[in-house]
């Protein structure tokens, strides 16, 4: 924590001090201050024991981002400081940390140095915490996988986790004049290597997969698994208590584990193109090890052949209760290693009034996902994911029709969060922009369907800016669909109303 405030104290200073101070350093900068209240409501799949209205999020943000330029070299500096609006007293020792009564933390998203025309004219050199924006598409892009998803705010979707990563690009100045627009322009070639992975954040709804059977069914694939969720649900009829204990193993810190990638990127009349590829690790946690124990009144219980569930249910059957026995799941969940090649393309044609086009198509090479099941001290292996390959792509168009209508749609061939080929789904995603009393009233409706189950989420807003850099913004992030359904499931997360507000400067 010191280290994050002394950071923050070093950008205020760089700042506010006096500028003979900087020499002929120029210094640009940006901020915003927010202010943000979620409330869930009833609508969506939740816990039995989930109140119908309850406070989701009371965050209150201040954001400074700095670039530090001195002929060719600049430095940015981005750090925010959240207030989160909650208490975490949970000891009556507690009671003495500010941290606990009024709990805050530090985020950052870019801490890096940057010189242009490194070792030559056109070779640019960044270095430090940053993120790395691959793709055309708008938020969903299957060729962005340098950067692990910040999926813990869903109504922020589309964010990204910085890491620290070294990347080199290269302009070499190609152009190939056209008549009307260059045949060949704005050529580059970025390389990025990442020494040390970096884990996506995830929703606090997600933990619901590890919640009761029913949700554990969703996250598991093999059948000796979807076995043991059976009898865990029967378990849980007889009295019995189920318990899951998960544990993530994060790649080790070697050489070996390093992840790079690259992407070509041109312009071929008019049209940008790019071309990537990737080496690494897949940001989605898989499971590789799980242990399955009972205990009863502090002993060890011998579970039966779970590979045998009719007989497994006749024997619990002939129990009364199974009150005071107790299963344990523990749970070891890897990232796979995945290698990716990829393309991208964005366009306006403007023969058709300026309809902007645009498409990602992203094919991932893993490994096999494999599962060791103990039971009884008795190793099962099962197969999670066979090896192989999958490919998602996202493809779309937007039009502004006047100056207050705009319009927006997507195809997805794979969320964000599917690995595998069995598990892709396809999505549409659609909405539009209504700006009204001289812009300064936006209504937004956005929304996604599963055209597989017709689950869908709905996002409309309302937002104002009568006042000189302050946006007002209301709205709402709804769900539907069967409880077991990609979208309609409690991990999916519940229904909120939201007011933000912010100002910029």
């Amino acid at each position: 924590m010191r280290k994050n405030l002394s950071l923050f104290l070093f950008v205020f200073a760089s700042l506010t001090s006096p500028s003979w101070l900087h020499g002929q350093t120029s210094i640009d900068y940006r901020g915003v201050v927010q202010t943000d209240l979620r409330v869930a409501v009833p609508g969506n799949d939740a816990p039995a024991d989930a109140a119908d209205y309850r406070i989701e999020r009371l965050d209150n943000l201040a954001r400074l981002t700095a670039m530090l330029s001195w002929a060719n070299v600049d430095a940015l500096v981005d750090l925010a400081v959240v207030f989160s609006g909650r208490s975490e007293v949970d000891t009556f020792d507690s009671l003495r940390s500010r941290q606990a009564v009024d709990a805050y933390y530090f985020e950052s998203e870019g801490l890096y140095l940057q010189i242009i025309d490194f070792i030559a004219e056109g070779f640019d050199l960044r270095i430090g915490r940053q993120i790395v924006d691959w793709g055309t598409a708008d938020r969903f892009n299957p060729t962005s996988v340098i950067n692990a998803f910040d999926l813990e705010d869903p109504i922020d979707f589309g964010r990204r986790v910085a890491n620290e990563m070294i990347s080199l690009t290269y302009h070499p100045g190609w152009i190939i004049e056209g008549e009307v627009t260059p045949i060949l322009d704005e050529v580059h070639l970025q390389l990025v290597v990442v020494p040390l992975f970096r884990s996506a954040l995830i929703p606090d709804s997600a933990l619901h997969a590890f919640s009761e059977p029913d949700q554990f069914r969703r996250f598991v694939r093999a059948d000796l698994l979807k076995n043991l969720v059976d009898v865990q649900k029967a378990f849980l009829a007889k009295g019995g208590d189920v318990v899951y204990n998960v544990r993530v193993q994060q790649p080790e810190e070697v050489i070996e584990n390093a992840q790079v990638g690259a992407r070509l990127g041109f312009s071929l009349f008019g049209v940008d193109f790019g071309l990537m590829a990737y080496h690494g690790f897949d940001h989605n946690v898989q499971p590789k090890n799980v242990r399955v124990s009972a205990i009863y009144e502090g002993t060890l219980f011998p579970l039966p052949d779970l590979n045998d569930l009719e007989t497994v249910m006749e024997m619990m059957n002939r129990f009364p209760t199974l009150a005071g026995l107790v299963g344990y799941t523990d749970v070891d969940l890897i990232y796979p290693r995945v290698s990716v090649l990829g393309a991208d393309f964005s366009a306006s044609l403007d023969a058709l009034g300026g309809i902007g086009i645009w498409g990602e198509f992203a094919m991932t090479f893993h490994d096999g996902v494999y599962l060791d099941i103990t039971i009884n001290d008795q190793v099962f292996r099962e197969t999670q994911v066979e090896r192989g390959w999958f490919w998602k792509l996202t493809a779309g168009l937007d039009y502004t029709f006047t100056k207050w209508w705009y319009m927006n749609v997507q195809y997805l061939h794979g969320f964000v969060d599917e690995f595998g080929t069995a598990e892709l789904g396809d999505y549409i995603v659609a909405g539009s922009d209504f700006k009204t009393f001289n812009e300064q009233v936006l209504i937004r409706l956005f929304g996604m369907i599963n055209l597989q189950d017709t689950s869908f989420i709905a996002f409309p807003s309302l937002s104002f800016k009568f006042w000189q850099a302050t946006e007002l913004v209301a709205g709402a992030l709804l769900h539907g669909g069967d409880r077991d359904s990609k979208f309609g499931n409690r991990t999916a997360g519940p229904n909120i109303v939201f007011m933000q507000g912010r100002y910029s400067f």
